[in-house]
């Protein structure tokens, strides 16, 4: 079931969470896996409506990446990925911008 998590913990050795609940759900697991608030926490993904949203929803701080690989793409995920950058690109451009975070740094960071 957890094929793919299983692989990136093998090749990386890091764990990888586990959740049942779809993100933008599921902040219970991640807050109990790692025994401490959102805010202390940093979410990294390359899905704005997923990973992202998650992470702004519940107080993390969020780093958006562009995508690795093509290669076993998620066809749903690959087919709306460009959506969600145009989404954001207009969101930019009406000033809309992320939510601060405490552990945001300007210096270290690329917006």
């Amino acid at each position: 079931m957890y094929k793919d998590a299983d692989v990136i913990e093998h090749s990386l050795g890091v764990s990888v969470l586990r959740h049942d609940q779809k993100k933008p759900s599921g902040i219970d697991a991640v807050t109990g896996y790692f025994n401490c608030p959102p805010e202390e926490l940093v979410m990294v993904g390359d899905r704005i409506l997923t990973d992202i949203v998650f992470g702004n929803r519940y107080g993390l701080l969020t780093v958006h990446t562009q995508l690795l690989t093509q290669a076993n793409d998620n066809k749903a995920a690959s087919a709306t990925r460009d959506w969600e950058q145009a989404l954001l690109d207009g969101w930019k451009e009406q000033g809309i911008n992320p939510p601060g975070h405490k552990l945001y740094e300007p210096d270290l960071c690329y917006q």
